[in-house]
């Protein structure tokens, strides 16, 4: 779950520091399925366990084929990392167009994107930035694209259609955050 993720992250971030550098900028994108308790009941854990490893390669191979880095998966939530803020964008929409057009779809699907500096230890990333986007993808109900306003100011907005901003707290982070919805069931018009 994406509770889990959130665990994970914050024992990261007591890693040693001669194992940390920094990234500079980098777009976070969480992935995080929604009832997805009560689905694994009603399916079992055969089915269930199927189910999931299929969502994950779906969504691994969007991610690599629009250069991103799966990060790290757990429970039924993934991390993932883009050096390019469209890039994200433009995965957090096939991924939720890719589940919309699953026959007899089970799954809901809420995704978070926020952009900033990361550290980088081995094969994972922790830092404010990361748990940013495993905030705001909290924020998002099932089949939502929510992104923080630092991510929207750094794309072409022409390209994406965002949704009016809106303020948000995010657990854990002091302050209030302003973030948008992205809309992925239709296409831009231009």
């Amino acid at each position: 779950t994406l509770s889990d993720l959130l665990t994970s992250i914050d024992s990261g971030s007591e890693l040693s520091t001669s194992t940390k550098h920094m990234l500079g900028t980098t777009t976070v994108l969480f992935t995080d399925l929604v009832g997805s308790t009560s689905l694994s009941q009603q399916l079992g854990d055969k089915a269930w366990s199927d189910l999931i490893a299929s969502h994950f390669r779906s969504v691994g191979s969007i991610v690599e084929e629009d250069g991103g880095v799966e990060v790290k998966t757990l429970g039924d939530g993934g991390m993932y990392v883009f050096t390019s803020a469209a890039a994200a964008l433009s995965t957090g929409i096939r991924i939720q167009r890719a589940l919309a057009t699953v026959p007899d779809q089970k799954l809901r699907l809420r995704i978070g994107i926020h952009t900033g500096d990361v550290i980088q230890n081995d094969n994972d990333y922790i830092g404010l930035t990361v748990n940013k986007a495993a905030r705001v993808a909290a924020a998002a109900d099932g089949g939502q694209i929510l992104v923080s306003s630092v991510t929207a100011g750094m794309v072409n907005t022409t390209d994406f259609v965002l949704g009016d901003p809106f303020a948000a707290e995010l657990k854990g982070i002091d302050g209030v955050h302003t973030i948008q919805q992205l809309e992925w069931t239709n296409p831009p018009t231009r």
